[in-house]
């Protein structure tokens, strides 16, 4: 909608200040759920950390990975498991967001 960046031109903001004060108020929940959806996608995403990853440093995902390809399905599943736990934690803390959006 022009008429709002229009109206604030015309009270003498600037465009920096405009989207400041204007259009991240709109924005930030917006930006709040795409951070936490990115976190969800980081966190589950094993091929990108198989070959990113610096040598000698070792994720929860690549942890749970070599144990499970060794057969040690009992030493993988606590990587696993925690693994989990915090991308339910952003499942639960995005879909209760929405929820309060809704309402």
């Amino acid at each position: 909608n022009y008429s709002i960046d229009e109206s604030a031109y015309l009270l003498g903001y600037s465009k920096i200040k405009t989207f400041k004060n204007i259009h991240l108020p709109y924005l930030k929940n917006s930006i709040f759920l795409v951070i936490i959806l990115l976190l969800i996608e980081i966190i589950k995403e094993l091929p990108i950390t198989l070959i990113m990853r610096p040598f000698n440093f070792d994720t929860f995902a690549t942890t749970a990975y070599t144990y499970a390809s060794q057969d040690l399905l009992e030493a993988a599943a606590a990587p696993a498991i925690i693994l989990i736990l915090i991308s339910s934690a952003f499942i639960l803390l995005t879909s209760k967001y929405i929820l309060n959006e809704q309402s």
